[in-house]
């Protein structure tokens, strides 16, 4: 009897798929997807429309909230048999706020290789257009439901030095605004809706400004919410306090050089960037 080697696990791949805009795709995903022997989405009715615009017709099966221990049982199994498999969410980057761990953790534990396939991811996406000079940012996922509990949630990781990333769906985005601007009003807060999307926006703002700042018919899709960090606001507020020491030293040594009050304000306008009554109120308190 001839003795034949058992089969080879196959591979996972977590592929990262468009925010919204379906040309934000990359050509490694569309051939990882058309070349694998299984594709499991948190969400097949979405997933289809992408696999549809790329023409690709790989077997799709259903991996989310209420089949997931289920599920990623028959798919561990199917890699243990040399199957390859690619998981991807409803968009962006798997294994983020979706069931994609469980599946990454069971994989690993059955000796299963684990490949990214990188690209799109919100909360990237939503850091790069913030503008804030931070060397990195900390990731929080969604808040808790509970008014309780989200308050709790919302404090202790705004104490964080890093801006902090947040995720939020349309029926609690004014909720977690409302608790932002009592926890940290002077911090900025990048509100991100739809990105990528036809209504795409972007509003920064501060915290304290945050629950006017959108309109009753923009609150709807997702929203990815950039708090500043508290490391920055201190540097911010030594900035700004540094800028107005050096201010008044300069308008101190006008005045002792007989320079009128009148001219000093206008050269305030000029050089600060002030407001004519913002230079009358500097030139004035010397």
């Amino acid at each position: 009897m001839i003795s034949r080697d058992p089969p080879q696990p196959g591979v996972l791949f977590l592929v990262a798929t468009p925010l919204g805009n379906l040309e934000d795709f990359t050509f490694r995903a569309v051939r990882v997807l058309q070349e694998v022997d299984f594709i499991a989405a948190e969400d097949t009715r979405r997933s289809r429309k992408l696999l549809s615009r790329y023409g690709i017709h790989t077997p799709l099966r259903s991996l989310h909230a209420h089949s997931r221990a289920q599920e990623v049982k028959r798919l561990v199994d199917l890699l243990r048999q040399g199957q390859s498999v690619a998981y991807v969410s409803d968009a962006g980057t798997p294994g983020v706020s979706d069931p994609g761990a469980e599946l990454v953790r069971a994989a690993r534990e059955a000796g299963i290789k684990v490949v990214p396939v990188p690209g799109p991811s919100a909360p990237a996406a939503a850091f790069s257009v913030a503008g804030l000079e931070a060397p990195g940012f900390v990731f929080a996922g969604y808040p808790p439901r509970k008014p309780t509990e989200r308050r709790e949630f919302l404090r202790r990781w705004t104490t964080q030095e890093l801006p902090v990333i947040l995720f939020e769906a349309p029926g609690r985005v004014r909720g977690t605004l409302r608790e932002l601007a009592a926890l940290v009003p002077e911090r900025r807060l990048v509100i991100a809706r739809e990105m990528s999307k036809q209504f795409e926006q972007v509003v920064d703002c501060l915290a304290a400004e945050a629950p006017q700042a959108l309109a009753e018919e923009q609150v709807r899709g997702e929203f990815t919410l950039v708090v500043e960090g508290a490391a920055d606001r201190a540097r911010a507020r030594d900035t700004q306090a540094a800028d107005e020491e050096q201010l008044a030293e300069a308008v101190a040594l006008l005045i002792a050089a007989g320079v009128s009050r009148r001219t000093i304000a206008q050269v305030l306008q000029l050089l600060a960037s002030l407001s004519r009554n913002e230079a009358y109120r500097v030139a004035g308190e010397q």
